[in-house]
């Protein structure tokens, strides 16, 4: 029967332990690809948060760089005017990159939300609408790792004591140089430290994922 059937066991009841070994070993196999599957959505996600960290910084870094154009006194109004429509579009450009998707289709940076992690109220402000974490996944050996970061771990921070976030300062600072306050060059001096402080805050973020990576 062996010798036709190329196994050494038909019944359990042929060598109880060793059957019982042979199911040990299966459910670790199993174990081993669930681990791995986990191990292989963390690795794209991860990789994806970075990639999208390393567009915030790059839009920051515009936004600095026109901010301290604006905060030039001998500018017009005109001028400002020109650099606060480009700062908007780079506000534009912040939610989308905030809603962008993992490798499941679902919110990168939204937690465990099924929708987008961020949406525009009636006044065009970006409302965080996703969940307050993001989901661990088991590597296996006790071991697990957050996927991603969620939108407020690296938009929001404190401006002399006051929370706010990277892109409602950019929004402002747009609008600002529109007109929107008496004196722009002043705002956008003011709002230089800001964006500082939000370049830190997304910097951070990409320490956060590179070590998970």
């Amino acid at each position: 029967s062996q010798l036709s059937s190329g196994s050494k066991l038909s019944r359990s009841s042929d060598d109880p332990v060793a059957a019982s070994r042979l199911r040990t070993l299966s459910r670790s196999s199993q174990l081993s690809q669930v681990d791995s599957s986990n191990a292989n959505r963390a690795s794209s996600d991860l990789k994806l948060a970075d990639t999208a960290l390393s567009s915030f910084a790059e839009y920051i870094t515009r936004a600095q760089e026109l901010t301290n154009q604006a905060a030039n006194g001998t500018l017009t109004a005109s001028q400002r005017a020109g650099i606060g429509t480009e700062l908007l579009q780079i506000h534009g450009n912040l939610v989308g990159l905030a809603n962008t998707k993992d490798s499941a289709g679902h919110a990168l940076f939204g937690g465990e939300t099924s929708g987008s992690a961020y949406t525009l109220d009636g006044a065009g402000n970006a409302v965080y609408g996703g969940t307050a974490s993001t989901s661990e996944l088991s590597l296996g050996d006790g071991q697990s790792v957050k996927r991603s970061l969620t939108g407020p771990e690296f938009l929001n921070f404190s401006v002399a004591g006051n929370p706010t976030d990277l892109m409602a300062v950019i929004k402002g600072l747009g609008e600002a140089l529109q007109g929107a306050v008496a004196d722009p060059a002043a705002a956008a001096r003011a709002g230089l430290d800001a964006l500082g402080q939000g370049l830190d805050a997304v910097t951070t973020g990409q320490t956060l994922i590179g070590a998970r990576l």
